[in-house]
């Protein structure tokens, strides 16, 4: 009788099962699939800024992108190796651990060196995806007048990840460098929401700007040939990283897991084909030959919309 309940208090409930599948299930089949994808818009990206090295006045421009987009594969390798090794010790090393292995992951794994490895990659991947998510509103904001204020922002919330991401690292790693292990879990937690606050901000501003500009582009110039590769929804929902914010709130709501660079190598796709939205696209659509009769004051009209954002 007494092993009998013995047994019983082992078993993990159902609660508990349903996270043991949940958390095996996202961090094995779903990152593998989701690394495939990595690879396949990573080697399109690749095609393009290797042709982009021959042209003299975008050679730095495109190796700076490949660097950059090598590294973000470089530590996506990293990191899938990392949960996949995870993964292994939890649910197949340490499978009949009592209260099962959810419990050996949050209980014991938490303080193997692998944890802080893990929680570096990821941290690093944060700051390759979001340090190009911040450059790209600086772009698209560029010709604004207000630009600096408003990239002040996502600026804040970027370095708040890196400083708190890396506080989070030193507590699991380094026992007694933060007061209790409750602050060490209340600043990862931190961590999360900033890079997701930080993504959601992103998308707000950049899809405020390119629907501004495409409102007042269609109702004072009608449509265009040339402006529509930068204006028009597709592009829109791919530069302003809508993708991203979207699986950051379900990530949130699920408390699944995220992976920001599919939407990072959709973007650098579009930079490395020239359709995504540079510096000087702001004053390139005020001066572009319309279809149809225009009068003057409407370009001039234009032209200050986009200085003011």
């Amino acid at each position: 009788m007494n092993n009998a309940i013995s047994m019983n208090a082992q078993t993990p409930d159902q609660s508990t099962r349903l996270r043991q599948s949940l958390d095996l299930f996202g961090s094995t089949t779903v990152s593998g699939v989701l690394y495939c994808i990595v690879l396949t818009f990573y080697c399109l990206c690749f095609r393009h800024l290797y042709r982009r090295l021959g042209d003299t006045h975008y050679r730095r421009a495109a190796m700076f992108s490949l660097v950059h987009a090598s590294l973000v594969v470089f530590w996506s390798t990293v990191f899938l190796a990392l949960t996949t090794w995870s993964m292994q010790d939890v649910y197949l090393d340490h499978a009949t651990y009592p209260g099962g292995p959810y419990e050996y992951e949050v209980g014991i794994f938490s303080q193997q060196p692998i944890a802080p490895l893990t929680s570096t990659s990821s941290l690093m991947l944060g700051i390759l995806t979001l340090g190009i998510q911040v450059w790209r509103v600086w772009v698209i904001w560029s010709s604004a007048r207000f630009r600096v204020f408003i990239i002040a922002f996502p600026v804040i919330f970027f370095v708040s990840f890196i400083v708190l991401g890396a506080l989070s690292i030193l507590g699991w790693a380094i026992r007694g460098v933060l007061p209790s292990e409750d602050v060490t879990s209340a600043i990862s937690t931190s961590v999360y929401g900033l890079g997701a606050a930080t993504t959601i901000v992103v998308t707000a501003l950049a899809t405020a700007r390119l629907l501004l500009v495409r409102r007042y582009h269609i109702e004072l110039m009608g449509k265009s040939e040339i402006s529509n590769q930068y204006v028009n929804i597709v592009a829109i929902l791919t530069e302003s990283y809508a993708l991203e914010s979207l699986w950051s709130l379900v990530a949130m709501i699920l408390n699944a897991i995220d992976n920001p660079v599919i939407a990072y190598f959709l973007v650098v796709h579009r930079v490395s084909t020239g359709r995504a939205w540079s510096g000087d696209t702001g004053h390139e659509l005020s001066s572009l030959h319309w279809n149809h009769d225009t009068q003057p004051s409407q370009s001039e009209t234009f032209s200050r919309l986009l200085d003011f954002g």
